[in-house]
């Protein structure tokens, strides 16, 4: 899939928009005046949020984008357009007069979010017939119109934004608030996480409910296709006439779920204004989500987390045939700061002191690169009996091993020209050795590697179970 068609994509964002805020710091006792704790704030940061995030992160992945929204004349109003030219987002936020604009402020510790104080409008109080007008006028101007729901007013009204669009015979993909959607009716994709979509549609037994439920609301709002996000279990995608698509999560790890809906939207958008088919723009969004629950807050996405993403879930658990596709998945994990652990051997007859070592191996990184010599290099060192277990089968044990992120094979006697080429951050070795006395010690060490002897478990050895066959 070619990433760089998103620099196509022309889309308006219409919405909500936000300022979020953190205030970080430790924290290391409870207040004398009430059970609290008390935060000494050593940073604070303001970030987009809401429908000034979708606009972020489909910009960040080079699309051209337009934001439509309100703030108020204050001071975070204020900050808020700061952040959204510094971002070179192109803008028509209104700024009325007595107006808060919509600010979420989280106090964070230690990595924990401990309260999150909001500044925002209630809808009934809030005037859109400007923002209606000036979406009016923009719509023909851009190939898909992206509406940012969050309830605080800025899309009051909505139902006149999606009539215009579909006269203007625009693509309309909305990111939903609400008990009800009926206001939603004839836009063509809506994207409710699933606890939005029980909310309306009812508590659902199993996968079988979900898909009658989702392909019924398709129908009765009218809309193109409907596609869920659903935390672990990835994404869900609805469309009539044609079988529910269900994509697995790309999240490696899930620290902070804050924005990821944003990121979801706005990348969908962006990749189905680019013309990709509509399964590709669900797997971009998705990849997009993987990479925003991975990190602290609202962020924007950027074109090469994408690319390094859809690298790693491309190669990732399994034999990588092609070392230049293995180079490059490497390379895009330096650029993220990852710690890259490489360990080898033939791993004939895997047993547990393999196991211990592969699990040792992984704790000390990121990710894990496993480099198993193939069957005459095992011949070579092991002798003519040996492999007992052809490289193929052996690959396919260690592919079912989760705390490996990439299997490769090679035919010398050591991997010293692949850790040349690689330079993994640790080198593990397992079993009974003297590290400096290691081929690959002084490799590693001369570009500032560290090398590891992972401890050796007595009793397990694939010689030793040879000939414990043998003899019986």
């Amino acid at each position: 899939m070619n990433l760089d068609n998103l620099a196509k994509a022309k889309i308006l964002v219409i919405g909500d928009v936000m300022l979020d805020q953190y205030w970080l710091g430790e924290t290391s006792r409870i207040s004398p005046e009430a059970p609290v704790p008390v935060i000494n704030i050593e940073e604070m940061e303001n970030r987009l949020g809401g429908a000034a995030n979708v606009a972020a992160n489909a910009i960040s992945v080079g699309a051209a984008v337009t934001l439509i929204g309100m703030v108020g004349r204050d001071e975070n109003g204020k900050t808020l357009l700061e952040l959204l030219d510094a971002a070179n987002i192109d803008t028509r936020i209104l700024r009325k007069e007595n107006y808060r604009t919509s600010t979420k402020l989280r106090v964070v510790s230690r990595n924990q979010q401990l309260l999150r104080l909001d500044h925002e409008n209630s809808r009934e109080e809030t005037d859109n017939t400007e923002v209606l007008e000036v979406c009016e006028q923009q719509i023909s101007e851009h190939g898909t119109i992206v509406i940012s729901d969050y309830d605080k007013g800025a899309v009051a009204g909505v139902e006149r934004i999606i009539e215009a669009a579909r006269k203007a015979g625009k693509r309309i993909v909305v990111d939903p608030k609400g008990a009800s959607f009926d206001k939603y009716k004839n836009a063509s994709i809506i994207t409710p996480n699933y606890q939005e979509f029980r909310q309306v549609a009812g508590e659902c037994r199993d996968e079988e409910e979900l898909e009658n439920k989702a392909l019924g609301m398709c129908k009765e709002l009218n809309l193109d296709a409907l596609l869920i996000t659903r935390s672990e279990h990835g994404m869900s995608l609805f469309a009539q006439g044609q079988p529910a698509r269900h994509f697995p999560t790309q999240a490696r790890e899930v620290y902070d779920v804050t924005g990821a809906g944003d990121t979801v939207v706005g990348l969908f958008a962006s990749a189905l204004s680019a013309d990709y088919p509509i399964a590709d723009a669900v797997k971009i969004a998705n990849l997009g989500a993987g990479v925003a629950v991975s990190k602290l807050g609202t962020v924007a996405v950027t074109a090469e987390d994408l690319s390094f993403s859809l690298q790693a879930s491309v190669t990732r658990g399994k034999r990588v045939t092609d070392f230049d596709e293995l180079k490059r998945a490497v390379a895009a994990l330096r650029r993220n700061n990852e710690k890259i652990v490489f360990t080898n051997g033939c791993f004939d007859l895997i047993h547990r002191g393999h196991i211990a070592c592969l699990r040792d191996a992984k704790s000390r990184g990121d990710y894990l690169i496993v480099a198993i010599n193939d069957d005459t290099s095992v011949k070579s060192i092991k002798g003519s009996s040996r492999p007992v277990c052809s490289l193929q089968n052996r690959i396919a044990v260690l592919e079912e091993l989760s705390c490996i992120d990439w299997i490769i094979s090679f035919s010398e006697d050591t991997p010293l020209a692949l850790i040349e080429e690689l330079k993994p951050d640790v080198y593990v070795k397992g079993g009974d050795y003297e590290k400096e006395r290691l081929a690959e010690h002084e490799l590693v060490s001369s570009y500032g590697g560290e090398v590891v002897i992972s401890p050796y478990v007595e009793g397990c050895s694939t010689t030793e179970i040879i000939d414990s066959i043998l003899s019986a």
